[in-house]
């Protein structure tokens, strides 16, 4: 009997039929089977996105990572390039030893005789032999090349020479050092 006459079987109940499970179960099967497929046409959207959330969480995460690595690439560079500067900058501050040595040449009389020659930055350090010692102050005086010649120590004489220790500063040409 169909599940929707049994309300109007006017049977006593004893005589009323069972009913059927099977018969009972295929009548809920369709609107079961409606709603599971109804569930799961509104849950695979959603797992789906849920997946592809969790991709791009995981992507995420390695770019993060991964622009961390560039940031402390960046900033060793940074540092690097830094110390480049440092560098150049002392580079170009430092006079040309050659440069010094020449000015040097031209500018002292051929009876004086270096033993030493100190450069610091632009501090030149020199000592020596020389027939007149005291003439050398004046000399670098008028060199454009020097400024502020001194003695660091008294002349003193040995085997008809005089010892001398000075200090000058170096002025570079205008034009800057040249680097090769």
């Amino acid at each position: 009997m169909a599940p929707g006459l049994a309300r109007h079987n006017l049977l006593p109940p004893e005589l009323r039929g069972r009913p059927d499970p099977l018969r009972v179960a295929t009548g809920f099967l369709p609107p079961l089977l409606v709603l599971a497929l109804a569930g799961g046409a509104l849950a695979l959207p959603l797992w789906r996105a849920e997946q592809r959330v969790e991709a791009l969480r995981h992507r995420e995460q390695a770019l993060k990572e991964e622009a961390q690595q560039v940031l402390a690439l960046r900033w060793e560079l940074e540092q690097r390039l830094e110390a480049l500067e440092q560098v150049r900058e002392h580079w170009e501050a430092t006079p040309d030893p050659l440069e010094i040595l020449s000015a040097l040449s031209r500018l002292l009389p051929d009876d004086t005789h270096l033993q030493q020659l100190k450069i610091r930055d632009r501090e030149l350090t020199l000592r020596g032999r020389s027939a007149q010692a005291s003439a050398l102050i004046a000399l670098l005086e008028q060199a454009p090349e020097f400024e502020r010649p001194r003695f660091l120590s008294p002349v003193t004489q040995q085997a008809g020479e005089e010892l001398f220790h000075l200090a000058v500063l170096y002025r570079p040409p205008p034009e800057g050092r040249k680097k090769p």
